[in-house]
C-alpha cells in the first residue's frame, strides 16, 4: 500500500477472444490500501482494466480508461471491485466499456461502501447489467454518484443498478442512452435526461428534454452548449 502512480500508460494485449488468457492491467487481490492513480492512460485490456479485492482508500482521477474485451465465456468490466471503502473515482473518462458493467461489485456479500463517483464521463458503453452495478451475490452501500455524464450507452441496461442501501444519485446527465433506469435503494433527483429510450426514471426535479447538449462529441469535447 501507500503507492502513487502518476503519468503512466498501461496497454494490454487487446482482444484475443480467450477467457483463460485475460490481461488485466491493474490487478490487486492483496488488499492494498492508500493507492492513488492520476493523469494516466489505461487501454486495450483483454478483460478488466482494474481488478481489486479488499482494497481501501483509493483515489483514481484524471485518467483515460479506454476499451476492453468481454466474451460470452467470461463477462468483464472496466473495474471489477470487491469489498472496499473510501474510494474516490473522479474526473475520468471511461470509453467503450462492454460486458457486465463499467464498474461492478462481484462476489462481495459484505460489499463496497463509501464510494464517491463524480465528475466522470462514461462514453459509448454497451453493457448488460448497468453502468454501475453489482452481481446477484453482492451488495454495495452508502455511496454517491453525482456530476457525471453518461453518453451513447447501449445494451440491456445503461443505468445505475446496485443492490444495497444508502445511495444518492444526483446532478448527472444521461444523453442518448438505452434503458437508463436508476434501480437504487436511496434517493435520486436533479438529473438531466435527453434523447434516451425507452425508460427515463421519474424524478420530482428531473429535467427531460431532447437534443445534443454538448459542444462536439465527435471531437470528445464534452463541454455543454450555452443555452
Amino acid at each position: 500500500g501507500n503507492l502513487i502512480f502518476r503519468y503512466v500508460e498501461i496497454v494490454g494485449g487487446g482482444d484475443d477472444g480467450n477467457p483463460s488468457g485475460a490481461n488485466d492491467l491493474i490487478y490487486c487481490l492483496g488488499g492494498a490500501a492508500n493507492i492513488t492513480l492520476q493523469y494516466s492512460y489505461l487501454h486495450a485490456s483483454g478483460r478488466t482494466l482494474i481488478l481489486s479485492r479488499g482494497c481501501h482508500n483509493w483515489l483514481v482521477e484524471y485518467t483515460y480508461i479506454l476499451r476492453h474485451e468481454s466474451v460470452a465465456a467470461e463477462h468483464s468490466e472496466m473495474w471489477s471491485i470487491g469489498t472496499s471503502s473510501n474510494v474516490t473515482f473522479r474526473y475520468n473518462i471511461m470509453q467503450e466499456c462492454e460486458g457486465t458493467a463499467c464498474i461492478a461489485a462481484l462476489d462481495s456479500p459484505t460489499g463496497p461502501s463509501g464510494w464517491q463517483i463524480y465528475g466522470n464521463v462514461f462514453y459509448l458503453t454497451a453493457v448488460g447489467n448497468g453502468i454501475i452495478t453489482t452481481d446477484s451475490g453482492s451488495t454495495w452501500t452508502n455511496s454517491q454518484v453525482y456530476n457525471n455524464t453518461f453518453i451513447g450507452g447501449t445494451g440491456i441496461q445503461c443505468g445505475i443498478t446496485p443492490s444495497g442501501s444508502g445511495w444518492t444519485v444526483t446532478n448527472n446527465i444521461w444523453y442518448n442512452c438505452t434503458a437508463n433506469s436508476l434501480a437504487i435503494s436511496g434517493t435520486h433527483n436533479y438529473n438531466y435526461f435527453s434523447d434516451n429510450t425507452p425508460n427515463e426514471p421519474s424524478e420530482t426535479n428531473g429535467q427531460y428534454t431532447s437534443g445534443n447538449p454538448f459542444v462536439n462529441l465527435a471531437g470528445l469535447d464534452f463541454r455543454l452548449v450555452r443555452a
